[in-house]
C-alpha cells in the first residue's frame, strides 16, 4: 500500500487597507497628490480574488495630539520635534484624522463591507503618531491579535502613503514571520526622497511588490 500523502495546511489570505481616509487624499488635510486614483484599484481588488478577511486600518487620533501643529507653537510642519517622554522624534504634522471628524471617514468611493470588513484603529494615544498597521505606543495591537485568531499568514497591504505607513507594515509583518506583498498599483507616496529610502529597505528585507493583476496568481480560485 502506498503512503497516504499528508495535506497541505490551508493559507489564510488578508487585504490591508491602510489609511483611505478623507484627510489622507487630495483636498485633506495630509492630502496626497493623485491620491484618490487608487480608490478604484483598491476597490478592483477586492472583486478580483476572495480574500478570507479584509482590514481596514485608520489613524484615529484624540484632538489634542503631540505630533499635531496646533499643539506645537513655532514649529514648522513636516519637521522632527523630541518626543521628551521617550525621548524620539516625531514628525510635526498638521491635525489631521480626528475621530468623529469628516476626515477620519473613508471617502464614499471606497467599498467597505461593514458587517464583514475589520476596523483597525491606530494613532489612539495622545503622544504617539502610529506608523504601521500594527500600531504604536499606547495601541492595543488589535491586528496582530485578529491575526493569530484566523490563523492569517499572508498579507496584501495597500492604501496610504507607501513611504511611510504602508512601508512599515510590510516591514513589521516581516519581522513577525509573516508575509507581506504590497500591491504597488494601490498605494502613493508622499515624497519621492521617502518613496526611494522606503523602497532600499523593502528590497533589502526581501518583500515582493506585486501588480494587482497579479492578485489571480498570489490567491488562485478555489478547486471545485
Amino acid at each position: 500500500m502506498g503512503c497516504a500523502q499528508k495535506q497541505k495546511a490551508p493559507v489564510f489570505n488578508a487585504l490591508v487597507i491602510v489609511n483611505m481616509q478623507n484627510d489622507f487624499l487630495e483636498g485633506g488635510k495630509i492630502g496626497i497628490a493623485n491620491s484618490k486614483k487608487i480608490i478604484e484599484r483598491i476597490n478592483k481588488c477586492r472583486k478580483a480574488v476572495k480574500f478570507d478577511q479584509v482590514y481596514l486600518v485608520v489613524e484615529s487620533h484624540p484632538e489634542y495630539h503631540r505630533c499635531f501643529a496646533s499643539n506645537n507653537p513655532g514649529a514648522k510642519e513636516n519637521t522632527l520635534t523630541l518626543n521628551p517622554d521617550n525621548n524620539t522624534f516625531q514628525m510635526v504634522l498638521p491635525d489631521h484624522c480626528i475621530e468623529g471628524t469628516e476626515g477620519a471617514d473613508f471617502p464614499d468611493e471606497l467599498q467597505v463591507n461593514a458587517n464583514e470588513d475589520v476596523v483597525i484603529k491606530i494613532g489612539t494615544h495622545k503622544d504617539y503618531e502610529a506608523y504601521s498597521a500594527f500600531g504604536s505606543i499606547g495601541d492595543d495591537e488589535a491586528l496582530m491579535k485578529h491575526l493569530k485568531e484566523k490563523k492569517i499568514t499572508r498579507l496584501f497591504i495597500c492604501g496610504l502613503p507607501f513611504d511611510y505607513t504602508v512601508g512599515q507594515t510590510a516591514l513589521d509583518a516581516k519581522q513577525a514571520k509573516l508575509t507581506p506583498f504590497i500591491l504597488i498599483e494601490a498605494t502613493k507616496s508622499r515624497a519621492e526622497p521617502s518613496e526611494l529610502n522606503m523602497l532600499q529597505r523593502l528590497k533589502e528585507a526581501g518583500i515582493k511588490m506585486i501588480s494587482t493583476s497579479d492578485l489571480q496568481k498570489e490567491i488562485p480560485p478555489p478547486k471545485k
